[in-house]
């Protein structure tokens, strides 16, 4: 065994073939490729149908054209559930192993914790891009092929690079969001921990400020607190524009994001969460 030696590169390829093998991780993965794809189908019919109807309601024989800016919308729109699911798949590959004592077995083989994570954080970052990319164009691919028949609007100068924020950034936005997750995961150490304390910051958290920011024209601090949660930088960084809210729903000359300065306040969450949970996982004990 004196040619066997420990290397970064042998880690990630120990943690993807992991993450591939977990039955869990492909239920998770297909349900997240047909939600997906089923939603982006769904709005572009919706869209379809919508078209057809004026302005009182009335059905017209000849449609009206369609945005081609509506196509990207209905994608970047079908990734939502993905996401969650995306992220739920990289809470399981640490609280997995907490859960099964296999950890044990993995830090005997790997006693670097922190090669150990970070082999994790590469294995979870191509799985979820890749995931998400194939995802996105699959999901492209059926809205173009439901909106064929209609007559479409081109892109305005501003929305020239929407395509690319859709498919490559929505791909980018939900790696970032596996990673805050697995750093979820390393925190909580527990499966059901881990998810609850995920669902709560990335789909209540959003909530919860604006219906405090509701209670009185004094909380709109809370307002401008929700336009920096997960939820709302990836909505705002999948639609390729600022986010431009109405006078008096955050305090004055409070800025809110635009949709790259959303991306790197996603990445900062990524990144704050994740050297919290490697830091747990090196001093804790992993019993």
């Amino acid at each position: 065994m004196a040619h066997v030696h420990l290397s970064f590169f042998g880690s990630i390829r120990s943690e993807l073939l992991k993450l591939s093998s977990l039955a869990s991780t492909l239920w998770l993965s297909a349900i997240s490729l047909l939600t997906t794809v089923g939603f982006a189908a769904l709005f572009a019919w919706s869209i379809k149908q919508e078209s057809h109807y004026d302005d009182k309601g009335k059905w017209m024989a000849t449609a009206m054209p369609i945005p081609r800016s509506v196509l990207f919308e209905c994608v970047s729109q079908s990734l939502i559930v993905a996401i969650i699911l995306i992220g739920v798949i990289a809470i399981l590959v640490v609280t997995g192993e907490y859960a099964t004592s296999s950890v044990q077995m993995s830090l005997v083989v790997n006693p670097r914790r922190v090669m150990f994570m970070n082999a994790k954080a590469f294995a979870v970052a191509i799985y979820s891009f890749v995931l998400s990319l194939v995802t996105l164009l699959i999901s492209w691919g059926v809205v173009e092929a439901m909106l064929a028949g209609s007559k479409q609007t081109p892109l305005t100068a501003k929305e020239h690079w929407l395509p690319l924020i859709v498919i490559l950034g929505g791909a980018a936005i939900t790696t970032l969001v596996a990673e805050f997750s697995l750093g979820l995961g390393a925190i909580a150490r527990s499966t059901a921990g881990g998810v609850v304390i995920f669902v709560v910051i990335y789909m209540m958290a959003t909530t919860i400020f604006g219906i405090i920011s509701s209670l009185s024209k004094h909380m709109l601090w809370a307002n401008w607190c929700s336009q920096l949660m997960p939820s709302s930088l990836v909505n705002t960084f999948l639609s390729g524009k600022s986010n431009e809210l109405e006078a008096g729903m955050v305090p004055k000359g409070w800025p809110v994001p635009g949709w790259w300065q959303s991306g790197l306040i996603m990445l900062a969450w990524a990144v704050v969460f994740y050297i919290v949970g490697m830091f747990i996982v090196r001093k804790r004990d992993v019993k």
